[in-house]
């Protein structure tokens, strides 16, 4: 039997549950509104909930607000409000389409088409008389559907859209880290340059066909995508916007959607053949963030670095270090949280810090990975591993 919440009063049945917030008490439903046989997308904050908090009311409410106001094809339409005994609930258009998060293959032509029309949608936001920045632009917020014939490209879920200027006391990012940018991250202020940050890094990921959970393995430590290492045949002129879409500094991105549509939509890549990116790269499996405050990531616990060579039936460990939490407090760049390596002469550190200690130990390990080709390296932080250059 289904533990879904019954909507059948208000004439909606749900079909599925699409994901839920347990911190935020929210949860979001694909649904039928029952008289019309329309497919909806339903929303409920759980207030009655006892791990519910108000914050996740607070962006119910901030979505239901911008969403009465917009009025866009490649939107969400808003439909409908309506309250329970333990929920608010909020009904918009349920967009069909490919959410772009799908192993598909798209040549620059049509990945170009994509990036048109999300600046369409952007630049629609930024025309508002209140511009709006999405906040969240990522393949998971982006559908695609060309069962017309012609390409449609969705831009949902506003629940961390704000408005240009207005205060913030929030301290946690809205978006993935690697889709966010430094001014969003740090909560320096937003700009209309924010969000190009955001549609940049997601066109990175459909070019080089990387997921979105691996972003930060493209990322260096000053926050800057290496997009000549990534995608070397990318066609210049592309090469060139895409490199300023996703520059860090937003002062050197293009000023507001309309200059970045401007620009793209010049560049010809009707003859650029579908890439094939680099794959050097490998991705970090299991390290997570200890502490985030403001802006600054800290370790809270001392630090093991553990590196090792493998044989078939037992390591041999040539390098270990041990510093303590308060040698390594503050990392310097917020890009230095997705900490990562690479394979061959092209390598980053895991960790830079202030006190070079701390990228002492991973450095040993690839000058030993260097002079000992013929072993495989693992290297391990606090028990967890961070570099391998095993399959």
């Amino acid at each position: 039997m289904s533990n879904y919440s019954d909507f059948s009063a208000r004439n909606y049945r749900i079909e599925t549950e699409l994901g839920t917030n347990n911190k935020n008490g929210r949860v979001a439903y694909k649904a039928i509104q029952i008289p019309t046989n329309l497919p909806v997308l339903i929303k409920e904050f759980q207030f009655a909930q006892t791990s519910s908090n108000w914050s996740g009311y607070d962006a119910f409410c901030g979505e239901k607000e911008i969403l009465e106001q917009l009025d866009h094809p490649s939107i969400p339409k808003y439909l409908d409000y309506f309250e329970t005994n333990s929920s608010f609930c909020l009904v918009c258009e349920d967009k069909q389409g490919i959410p772009l998060t799908n192993t598909i293959e798209f040549t620059p032509e049509q990945i170009k088409a994509i990036a048109l029309a999300l600046l369409e949608i952007l630049i629609y936001l930024q025309k508002q008389p209140q511009p709006l920045i999405h906040r969240n632009i990522k393949p998971e917020n982006i559908l695609v559907d060309s069962s017309s014939g012609q390409l449609q490209v969705y831009l949902l879920d506003f629940g961390s859209a704000a408005l240009l200027g207005q205060a913030s006391d929030d301290q946690i990012p809205h978006g993935p880290l690697g889709f966010v940018p430094p001014e969003q991250a740090l909560n320096l202020g937003l700009s209309l340059a924010t969000d190009l940050y955001s549609l940049g890094a997601t066109l990175v990921c459909l070019l080089t066909r990387t997921k979105s959970a691996e972003i930060g393995t493209l990322i260096d430590d000053n926050f800057r995508i290496n997009l000549k290492s990534l995608l070397p045949q990318l066609h210049p002129q592309f090469f060139h916007w895409l490199e300023k879409m996703t520059n860090p500094k937003q002062e050197l991105r293009f000023n507001n959607a309309v200059a970045a549509y401007s620009a793209l939509n010049s560049i010809d890549l009707s003859q650029t053949p579908l890439l094939v990116p680099a794959s050097n790269k490998k991705l970090i499996r299991g390290f997570t963030v200890v502490a985030f405050v403001a802006g600054v990531f800290t370790a809270v616990n001392t630090i093991q670095y553990q590196c090792f060579f493998e044989s078939r039936n037992s390591p041999t460990v040539f390098n270990s270090s041990s510093v303590s939490s308060s040698a390594c407090s503050q990392l310097t760049e917020l890009g230095q949280y997705l900490g990562y390596m690479r394979d061959g002469s092209d390598y980053h550190r895991f960790i830079l810090t202030n006190n070079s200690s701390c990228a002492n130990a991973l450095d040993n390990c690839r000058l030993n990975a260097a002079n000992n080709p013929h072993k495989d390296l693992l290297c391990t932080w606090n028990g967890v591993e961070i570099f391998s250059t095993q399959d």
